[in-house]
């Protein structure tokens, strides 16, 4: 009889024991606490990357042209680009000029100020050509940067009707020679101590483009007597044209006080932002 109660004793503390584990449903979500933080899942994770807007991005190119093959360029796209923006094309001057891109970062300049985030958010695409060791100068490659424009203009849906062209020294001068070459192309110009000779046809042909140029009074490069006069034909033919004179700027001084002067903003100028 001892026995028997004693087997019936275990019995039950056997059946009380397994009572939780299978009479009872359990979870195992765990509440985070004050210090943890949940983890988002894969989707979640999926759309805050779409959500956050693309970043600008400065990108050494190549393009193949018909007129003198393979040329190389620097490309810059805004951060969180749309259809329809504005394109500013920038021709460099003298030290840029090769077969390597970055010889055009090297200089003091508007290149540089892109790349390194000097000019901030810039809201346009930017092109960058590179004039080849084996070309004279940019008059020699219009076709080639026009070439160059069309086909961005066509990748990134920009707009037509708001593209404008800049450039220092070599690029100064190029600058009048490209606009003069396309003169229906260009929204806006902007040529940094450039030359430009003060020809009637060219004053028809560009006393319908608004012209700002820049020019150091104390520069023995490129003396600023040619834009200047040039400039003050364009006024008196009736055309949207002005210069900047620094006084005392040497050649190698105005693209910083150009580019780089919040009063001056002439990237603004460029892509036609309202009241700049």
């Amino acid at each position: 009889m001892k026995y028997r109660i004693a087997g019936l004793l275990a019995l039950l503390l056997l059946l009380s024991a397994a009572l939780p584990i299978y009479g009872c449903k359990q979870t195992d979500t765990e509440t985070p606490s004050a210090t943890q933080t949940p983890q988002s899942t894969p989707a979640q994770q999926t759309q805050a990357d779409t959500d956050a807007p693309a970043p600008s991005t400065f990108l050494a190119k190549t393009v193949n042209t018909r007129s003198i093959g393979n040329m190389n360029y620097w490309l810059y796209t805004p951060s969180a680009p749309t259809e329809a923006m504005p394109l500013i094309v920038y021709l460099h001057g003298g030290s840029g000029k090769g077969d390597d891109p970055e010889l055009i970062t090297n200089a003091d300049g508007f290149p540089k100020y892109l790349r390194d985030g000097t000019l901030g958010n810039l809201r346009a695409y930017v092109i960058i050509p590179q004039l080849p060791s084996s070309q004279k100068g940019w008059a020699n490659i219009a076709d080639a940067v026009r070439e160059l424009i069309d086909r961005t203009v066509s990748a990134f849906a920009i707009d037509k009707s708001n593209i404008s062209l800049t450039g220092h020294s070599m690029g100064g001068t190029g600058t009048w020679s490209l606009a003069l070459s396309f003169p229906t192309l260009f929204a806006r110009i902007a040529p940094l101590s450039g030359s430009v000779k003060n020809l009637p046809e060219y004053v028809g042909k560009l006393k319908s483009v608004p012209v700002w140029a820049f020019v150091g009074s104390a520069d023995t490069i490129v003396p600023p007597d040619s834009s200047v006069a040039f400039v003050d034909a364009l006024k008196a033919a009736g055309g949207n044209a002005r210069i900047t004179v620094f006084d005392g700027a040497d050649h190698f001084s105005v693209p910083a006080l150009t580019y780089t002067d919040s009063t001056i903003s002439l990237t603004d100028w460029l892509i036609g932002k309202a009241g700049s």
